[in-house]
């Protein structure tokens, strides 16, 4: 009776209560009538603020109407300007000199103060313990006041891929992460409007969809609310309000009496507690709002939160329940905002959340006109970033407008606290949505006009440090997490400018704080007391029962007693992964199916077991006809390496169902390994998906492998951990590498304005210069061991390197990272050019002596042989072929040395120090082979190709072999034939003639006369001699012609050529003024007068120069032809196949012979064609000049000159480098100068000289291609400059 009477009083308090129920639904019906109304007055907000939005684009205008409108004058004062941070030199990326240039000019310039700085340059770091650039961007921040806005990076969505800039040591830039509205997916990507479960809205009207469907993120209403029923059901009178916070018993048990009142009370609470928040709707919170508040979000549906919108729309988008319900809004406007898939997460590798807000991250903006379009799509966190500058730019137009007070770090804080948090994870929104509105409503509610009354706390910014490292946060990845973990956490106040710093406001800063943490396994204490001092306290987390596999964010917040309402002060994130360490079988995971909506983005957190060396990532979808669009990013953080060192990006374009895709990755055994699968965030249909991810490994015992010349067989021991594995060693050699010292280094001084950092620190620049020489063509990478790879963390501020030719002209450039920077050049030789900046000279003169290595591609790989046993290596038996190892077994594996004689290591001048690099891999899946390599280096430690040496033991000098008379003498011979060359040329025909004495027809004593002859007279195969300039056309020119030697004397002058003149212009110099004429001497303040006599006397002078010149050439190439038996050696190159037992010798010998007939010709022909070629033009004639005539020579001359050219025919093709002067030379004298020209052109194609482009423009001149002969002279300068590139 007592148990049937209390079913009785319950039943009536159930009734009681669904009466209530059915009264707050109708308070609810009727909330949702009156924030349509309020929907429309956000409209009417959002036009303000897009229309505000746009005038920040439109600021730098000036206007002509001041306070016809008040959003303009809000953003009157700003002005625009730009900083070209990019260098085409190295594809448009930024470098350390043009950043440290803009910093520089950001502090001090004498046009204008720079408020705020929008960057959407960056790079990944190793480290943000410390780099120049970053102490550079401090003092931008800390000491100058500018807002620093810069890029998080387009590199998600994996953890820790925010990069530098904002990941810089001092948390003093604002990192803005890349957010999409629904707004901008229907109006600029122009995205259908239909719902994301595959339900259209005249499906949902009908009722042929479940609200299920219209939920995006990946989960269903059932999951949102805690309950038995849909958000459909509500309405329709399927279930009661007290369904959704209780969750234990349905309201059909509750009237039947099915369960009992503990049930439905969870918490021990009253009913009206069991609204979401455990507490009664009368209850006040400290935040001035009821129990309506605690609805997801904080404020109460009457509040309207940052962003326009009232507490019901916050879960679902712009528009109201009752919108929804009677389809007065579409599907995209029920869609929330949602970050792009590639936009970058934190938090940073020390902590730091990386990600400051988020900010729209893509605009459809205006073209340059070269790329024919007016418009263009674009989107990234480069986008994101200058709208959230716009954004501050707002705030501090606005704080000017109103005389207000304001620091970097109260900015900052009003951006941080207002910020609209949205319903996506952290780490890419970080505070949330930046609100302008909220933003500058805080600004106006908490800052003052005076700066004596303004809160110290709002000059001061709070340096974090946890642990012993110097991190900026809490962040536990690389651990077990099976233990409680305790942080020293310090927070240092430092004050705004603190070397120039009042003082008095340093003790002003009194202040009690209040730590606050939403997470149950962070401890910390609850009150700090602060001054101007370092404060220290003690975090501990404690991990014991979170969920293994996933990553948990929380932050300790510190608030101000008593200004709550502010927002915190500081915080401390912190982060803890809980990794998987439980594998199945000891290296497999698993993944249960899930469903992936647009945008869904799936993480989890694997430790890589010991032994490890790669990871298989296999990936199926189903239940779905469609391709699906799939990201894996996969990643591990190696300490102070940059998050690009494991760093695994797939997208998976055409996913059909039922489809397995496999990629593999290499992995670091006992780091965590994130393994990230998203879906793209623009993926129209759902899609089920399950993955695997198979860890393999055989390591080697060393990481490096490193092998000795000296040493002819290396043993390489490799250890199979996990499972059984596949044995398959390869080992290739891919490039030469050698090192370079600088032949030449200095330290300037810049200066400048540009180059001067305030106040009055000049950077100094050194300068390196590296020579090497290029054998053969190949592709060439510089890179500077001490400096690559580091720029924003960089110890220098800046660092570039230029490469060029032997002619001063430009190649190519490289920086920082050296790997992105490839050049492929000819054989010759190269100069590197180094370029490091500082304004320390101590920390400059420390890298006088840095060497510079060059990379160069091998033609042609080569293979190592591996063989299974020491043995066969050594014997050259049988190479090692595939083995199956099984797991815990160790293997040697034994490298033999290849063969440096081979014909692709000839070619590379190796020598003692040098390197050839390759990899070496042991897996024999392809997959793996690509991915789990280990490097190569086979160190050269003694030269190449040099002669072989023997002991010599006591005495043994006496019982060596004595020398006959005779070959003293051959010694003696061969000593004073190498010298003929060498010697003045004076000297060398004493001692020719007397070396002629004795030996007459040795055929090397002419040969080397020829060449010193050669040298003398300085002939390059075109025709431009500094010792002879004699012409045959000054023969024939009259002295009175002076028309013609004013408009071709500077054109046709010869370098060789002294100045007749000192005084007067040089148009009155005669054509043919050289050393030796008979000038009469300037006197003082007088001019030299060029006579008819001076001048034929200087004409036969020159030709008498160039007769001994002829007389020389012709008497030694007549003796060589003397040596030689041309019709035998025409015999010889006429056999194919010389059957004698002496063929080897005789065709060495007959070698020899063809090059010095050969070369004795030429020289002979260049000799007596010379005076008959035309003068090399040195500038190009003025317009309207005839071409000269140049008088044939004699027929005896040109008898001799085509018997030379038919003989040398007899022996090589006029291409051939070694005879193509001679023929462009004779074709000159026979007028033929287009055939001359082509030759020459040929010639130019592989061997770029600026004597054969001056002489190539002298006969495109004769042939009256004026125009071509105007864009030689034009494109000199840059093909062949004066001095180097300057940096």
């Amino acid at each position: 009776m007592i148990c049937g009477g209390l079913v009785a009083t319950l039943d009536i308090l159930l009734l009681a209560l669904d009466t209530l129920l059915l009264t707050l639904d109708t308070l609810l019906l009727a909330l949702d009538i009156l924030l349509l109304a309020l929907d429309t007055l956000l409209l009417a907000l959002d036009t303000l603020h897009h229309q505000i939005g746009r005038l920040v684009s439109e600021s730098a205008c000036e206007r002509k109407d001041p306070g016809s409108n008040p959003a303009a004058d809000m953003v009157d004062a700003a002005r625009n300007t730009a900083w070209d941070l990019g260098d085409s030199r190295v594809h448009g990326m930024e470098t350390g000199t043009a950043l440290s240039r803009a910093m520089a000019w950001v502090m001090e310039n004498p046009f204008y103060k720079v408020d705020v700085i929008n960057m959407s340059y960056g790079e990944h770091s190793h480290t943000a313990v410390a780099g120049r650039l970053g102490e550079m961007a401090c003092d931008v921040v800390n000491k100058y006041g500018v807002l620093w806005i810069a890029s998080a990076s387009n590199h998600g969505p994996a953890l820790s891929t925010v990069g530098s800039p904002p990941d810089f040591y001092s948390d003093c830039i604002m990192g803005v992460g890349a957010y999409i509205s629904p707004e901008m997916m229907r109006a600029e990507y122009s995205m259908m409007d239909k719902l994301p479960g595959g339900c259209s809205m005249i499906d949902k009207l009908l009722g042929r969809c479940s609200m299920m469907d219209m939920l995006p993120g990946g989960c269903s209403m059932m999951d949102k609310l805690p309950g038995g029923c849909s958000m459909m059901d509500k309405p329709l009178g399927r279930c009661s309000m007290m369904d959704k916070p209780l969750g234990r018993c349905s309201m059909m048990d509750k009237l039947l009496g099915r369960c009992s009142m503990m049930d439905m009370l969870p918490g021990g609470c009253s009913m009206m507690d069991m609204l979401p928040g455990g507490c009664s709707m009368m209850d006040m919170l400290p935040g001035g709002c009821s129990m309506m508040d605690m609805l997801p979000g904080g404020c109460s549906m009457m509040d309207m939160l940052p962003g326009g919108c009232s507490m019901m729309d916050k879960p679902l988008g712009r528009c109201s329940m009752m919108d929804k319900l009677l389809g007065w809004c579409s599907m995209m406007d029920m869609m929330p905002g949602t970050a792009y898939t590639w936009s970058s997460r934190g938090p940073t590798a020390d902590g730091g959340r990386g990600v400051s807000v988020c900010a729209p991250g893509g605009a459809i903006t205006s073209m340059p006109s070269f790329t024919n379009k007016t418009s263009q799509l674009l989107n990234g966190t480069s986008m994101s970033s200058p709208h959230a500058a716009g954004c501050a730019a707002l705030l501090l137009s606005g704080l000017r407008q109103s005389g207000l007070c304001y620091t970097p770090y109260s900015v900052r804080r009003a951006i941080q606290n207002t910020a609209l948090r949205l319903d996506i994870e952290p780490f890419v929104q970080g505070h949330g949505l930046m609100q302008v509105e909220k933003a500058f409503e805080y600004l106006l509610e908490n800052s003052t006009k005076d700066q004596a009354s303004m809160a110290p706390e709002d000059r001061m910014r709070f340096v974090i440090e946890c642990g012993g490292r110097g991190q900026k946060g809490i962040y536990l990845r690389n651990w077990l997490g099976n233990k409680s973990v305790d942080f020293n956490v310090t927070v240092e106040p430092i004050q705004f400018d603190e070397a120039r710093g009042d003082d008095t406001e340093k003790r002003r800063l009194n202040l009690d704080l209040v730590l606050l943490c939403d997470a149950s396994w962070v401890h910390h204490p609850e009150c700090l007391q602060m001054s101007y001092t370092s404060r220290s306290l003690v975090i501990r987390v404690q991990p014991m029962g979170l969920e293994r596999g996933r990553v948990y964010f929380t932050s300790v917040r510190a608030y101000v007693a008593g200004t709550v309402n502010r927002g915190p002060l500081f915080e401390i994130p912190v982060t803890v992964v809980m990794p998987i360490i439980d594998l199945d079988h000891g290296y497999l995971y698993k993944s249960a199916p899930e469903i992936y909506r647009s945008g869904c983005v799936k993480r989890v957190f694997i430790r890589a077991p010991e032994g490890a060396s790669w990871a298989q990532f296999s990936i199926k979808s189903s239940n779905s006809d469609q391709n699906q669009r799939i990201t894996l990013h996969a990643v591990q953080l190696f300490p102070q390496c940059s998050v690009l060192t494991y760093d695994h990006y797939k997208t998976f374009s055409c996913l059909f169902p039922e489809e397995q895709s496999v990629s593999s990755f290499s992995v670091w055994p006992g780091l965590t390994l994130e393994v990230c699968v998203a879906r793209w965030w623009a993926a129209p249909h759902d899609t089920s998906i399950e993955f695997s991810v198979s860890f393999h490994g055989i390591r080697p015992s060393s990481d490096t492998i490193t092998l000795f010349s000296n040493t002819s067989v290396q043993r390489v021991d490799v250890l199979s951990k996990l499972r059984s594995e596949e044995l398959w060693a390869q080992a290739v050699i891919k490039h030469h590498v050698q090192a370079l010292v600088p032949y030449e280094s200095r330290i300037e001084v810049l200066g400048g304005q540009r180059d001067t950092i305030p106040v009055g620190r000049p950077i100094y620049q050194l300068i390196l210069s590296y020579a090497f020489s290029i054998p053969k063509g190949t592709e060439v990478q510089p890179k500077c061991g001490l400096l690559n790879d580091f720029l924003y963390e960089s110890a220098v501020e800046s660092q570039l390197w230029m490469l060029f030719d032997s002619k001063k002209q430009y190649l190519g450039a490289g920086d920082a990272y050296s790997h992105k920077y490839t050049i492929k050049l000819e054989k010759g030789d190269y100069v590197v050019r180094q370029h490091v900046r500082h304004e320390k000279t101590e920390l400059l003169e420390k890298m006088q002596d840095m060497p510079m290595t060059i990379i160069s591609k091998l033609p042609q790989e080569v293979k190592l042989d591996a063989h299974s046993t020491y043995y066969s290596s050594v014997t050259g038996g049988k190479k090692m072929g595939f083995t199956v190892m099984q797991p815990g077994e160790t293997l040697p594996v034994f490298f033999s040395m290849p063969n440096l004689q081979e014909k692709v290591f000839k070619s590379l001048n190796l020598s003692a120090g040098h390197i050839l690099s390759g990899t070496v891999s042991f897996a024999k899946d392809d997959l793996a082979r690509r991915v789990d390599i280990y490097p190569l280096r086979i160190v050269l430690c003694e030269p190449i190709n040099c002669k072989k040496r023997s002991p010599s033991g006591p005495g043994e000098d006496s019982r060596k072999e004595s020398k006959s008379s005779a070959e003293y003498a051959d010694a003696l011979r061969d000593m004073k034939i190498n010298w003929i060359s060498k010697l003045e040329h004076s000297a060398s025909e004493t001692l020719y003639r007397e070396i002629c004495q004795e030996n007459p027809s040795f055929l090397q004593a002419h040969v080397a006369r020829l060449q010193n002859i050669d040298n003398y007279f300085n002939s390059p195969p075109f025709g431009a001699s500094s010792q002879c300039s004699y012409s045959a056309q000054d023969e024939v020119s009259a002295p009175t012609v002076e028309e013609h030697n004013t408009s071709a004397a500077g054109a046709l002058s010869q370098p060789g050529e002294e100045a007749s003149s000192t005084t007067a212009p040089a148009e009155a110099a005669p054509t043919g003024a050289g050393e030796g004429d008979n000038v009469a001497p300037a006197g003082e303040g007088g001019s030299v007068e060029p006579t008819e006599d001076g001048r034929l006397t200087g004409v036969k002078r020159r030709r008498e120069r160039w007769l001994q010149w002829k007389d020389a050439a012709v008497d030694a190439s007549s003796q060589v032809l003397k040596c030689v038996d041309l019709p035998e050696l025409l015999s010889f190159l006429g056999t194919k196949l010389d059957a004698r037992s002496d063929a080897s010798k005789t065709k060495t010998q007959m070698e020899r012979h063809k090059v010095a007939i050969t070369d004795a010709l030429c020289k002979k022909g260049m000799a007596l064609a010379f005076p008959y070629v035309p003068r090399l033009l040195h500038a190009c004639p003025p317009q309207g000049t005839n071409e000269p005539q140049y008088p044939l020579p004699p027929d005896s001359v040109l008898a001799e000159l085509d018997s030379v050219a038919t003989t040398i025919l007899k022996l090589a093709e006029p291409f051939d480098a070694k005879v193509m002067g001679f023929f462009v030379s004779y074709y000159q004298v026979r007028r033929l100068y287009a055939t001359a020209a082509r030759l020459l052109l040929k010639h130019l194609e592989d061997k770029h000289l600026k004597e054969g482009t001056l002489r190539l423009a002298t006969l495109y001149h004769l042939l009256g291609y004026h125009h071509v002969v105007h864009e030689i002279f034009r494109s000199l300068p840059l093909r062949f400059p004066d001095k180097y590139l300057s940096f």
